[in-house]
């Protein structure tokens, strides 16, 4: 039930969880083709529960020969996402996607340095 809460409020943007460190499975995961040594790989998370709402995850990696380090925008600013339920209706946001969409949070900016091979989530 604690744990449960908690999770609501992460979803909310209220609070940050420690939560452990997420491991990518390569094996499932497609790559577009590498531009300037970076490749991306973007698929939505499956859900036990068909009316659960759709997830993205987003993987970017290195695959150059040298460290990149890079700024990108937070909150995902950089994209426009177009979900949709099953029968082409679009799906309602959570309120993390409404909190998402809000434009003061188009002026965070992240700094990201990977090391070659290395991979951010």
């Amino acid at each position: 039930m604690i744990r449960g809460f908690f999770d609501f409020l992460a979803k909310m943007g209220l609070s940050v969880r420690d939560d452990p460190p997420k491991v990518v499975d390569l094996s499932i995961r497609e790559f577009g083709e590498a531009q300037h040594g970076l490749a991306l790989s973007i698929r939505q998370i499956p859900r036990d529960d068909p009316d659960a709402l759709a997830s993205v995850s987003v993987v970017i990696r290195n695959v150059g020969q040298e460290a990149r380090t890079f700024v990108v925008p937070g909150w995902l600013a950089f994209y426009q996402f177009d979900v949709r339920t099953p029968d082409g209706s679009p799906a309602p946001l959570t309120p993390f996607g409404r909190a998402l969409a809000k434009p003061e949070h188009r002026k965070e900016r992240i700094s990201v340095t990977l090391a070659p091979g290395a991979l951010n989530e």
